[in-house]
């Protein structure tokens, strides 16, 4: 126990005297302030913002809904949102709780040590996939739709047309003898993003998708992703 104390107080000195504390606060807190300053625009019938309602000392504006609207968008986007609690699906819940256990348990945890991070990573990998788009069409039709819906369409939307836009650079990066995860940024350089999530993930779903289309697995819609057996 005193080991462990120990331990955790090195810990947290080292990251207070090399600033990752710090650039992890700030970083944190300038997201949640735009995202509580975007649910307070869409909540108020005037859209006050954030400043105005600072500047009036207007606090009762920034209520319970306004807040936990804005911390759920914060904690998604530094990927720190927690997928145990009651509000999700059972079985998202318990795979999510199943992935976090593996972090706590010693030696073992070495192999999956950010739990919570892994999580948030395979989340957004579904948001951001046509998978995503399942969910808000449902509310849509169903005449539910809300702002949360109409980001979470618009969220999958722009990273399906990543996917194709990955596909066809992948049958690019094949005709030119590159790898996968290879990206031409222009004039003549070209950078590897295999360590750049999620660009990393788009380009190697992008080759996954091409190579299906190419072999025929995605029938008409192999024109779309890029495959030579459609062109």
């Amino acid at each position: 126990m005193v080991k462990s104390t120990k331990c955790r107080s090195f810990v947290n000195a080292a990251t207070k005297l090399t600033g990752v504390r710090a650039q992890d606060t700030f970083t944190k807190s300038q997201m949640f302030m735009t995202e509580l300053d975007k649910h307070l625009r869409i909540k108020t019938k005037d859209s006050t913002s954030l400043a105005e309602v600072m500047r009036t000392n207007n606090i009762n504006a920034i209520d319970e809904d306004v807040i936990g609207l804005a911390l759920d968008s914060t904690m998604k986007s530094v990927f720190s949102k927690d997928y145990t609690t009651v509000d999700q699906m059972p079985a998202i819940r318990n795979a999510a709780k199943f992935v976090e256990s593996i972090s706590n348990i010693p030696v073992l945890g070495s192999v999956l040590p950010f739990g919570r991070f892994f999580n948030n990573t395979i989340a957004t990998v579904y948001q951001v996939g046509p998978l995503g788009l399942v969910a808000p069409t449902a509310a849509i039709m169903r005449g539910k739709a809300n702002i949360q819906t109409a980001e979470a369409f618009s969220r999958a939307a722009v990273g399906t047309t990543g996917l194709i836009i990955a596909a066809r650079m992948a049958q690019e990066n094949e005709d030119s003898g590159n790898t996968a995860t290879m990206l031409n940024v222009g004039g003549g350089t070209t950078i590897n993003t295999r360590n750049a999530f999620p660009m990393s993930e788009f380009l190697a779903m992008g080759k996954l998708l091409n190579q299906l289309a190419s072999q025929g697995n995605l029938g008409p819609l192999g024109n779309v992703f890029g495959g030579r057996a459609y062109y």
